[in-house]
């Protein structure tokens, strides 16, 4: 659910916070990030009943078993929609970027996160030969060709990759507009506080999408504090 909003935030203008001060007030809880709210609130109108803990099988579901016209999904998951062996409707399934917000602001919320090496690992020197090796051209475009899905700018603007697969060009428009959660070691934490804030305003209707984010940006600045950002 905290992706799903995350793209409706960012293309409505909206944004987390600031990431090198890690201010959350005037941001998450901004007129445009209430507005996002709103609009997603609305749109969860439209699900299939008992839809309010699925994730990508049940995405996927949506759209097979003709419970849905349309459905959000990791485009890790597309390649049962284009099987006609999974998906009956394969033939007029088409795939697209996020469309652009009110404003023309067009975003999608980046959903994965990056290799880190470990600072007190043994082998960090091992870890870094693979960085090495897993960057090169050459590797990531054998990577895409066996199906994985690299940010490498040279394989996602050749036709090859482009044409691969039918929900490649969306992969590779939704690519250079991706923008990502907070990218500190406590995220975990942020992220639950954020679906704890989200579940029951967007699901339950409960309280307005100005008073739930103005609460979670309470939560943010409360375990900011504690792991001594922004001070």
């Amino acid at each position: 659910m905290a992706m799903g909003f995350e793209n409706a935030l960012f293309s409505f203008g909206g944004d987390l916070g600031d990431y090198s001060t890690y201010k959350v007030d005037g941001f998450i809880n901004s007129d445009k990030a209430v507005a996002a709210l709103d609009a997603y609130k609305e749109l969860y109108k439209f699900t299939p009943p008992g839809w309010a803990k699925t994730f990508f099988a049940e995405d996927n579901q949506a759209i097979t078993e003709n419970l849905a016209a349309m459905s959000m999904n990791f485009f890790a998951f597309f390649p049962a929609l284009v099987n006609e062996a999974s998906n009956p409707n394969a033939k007029v399934t088409g795939f697209f970027a996020n469309p652009p917000g009110p404003d023309g602001d067009q975003f999608a919320a980046l959903g994965g996160q990056g290799i880190s090496v470990v600072s007190y690992s043994e082998n960090k020197e091992e870890a870094m030969k693979f960085l090495e090796w897993f960057i090169k051209d050459e590797t990531q475009k054998k990577w895409a060709e066996l199906g994985g899905y690299t940010c490498n700018k040279a394989v996602l603007e050749s036709a090859e990759f482009q044409n691969a697969t039918p929900y490649n060009k969306a992969f590779y428009d939704t690519m250079f507009k991706v923008k990502d959660f907070w990218a500190v070691p406590e995220y975990a934490e942020l992220l639950q506080q954020l679906n704890q804030r989200l579940y029951p305003a967007i699901v339950g209707g409960e309280g307005t999408s100005k008073d739930t984010l103005d609460a979670l940006a309470q939560d943010w600045n409360a375990t900011f504090k504690k792991y001594g950002r922004g001070q």
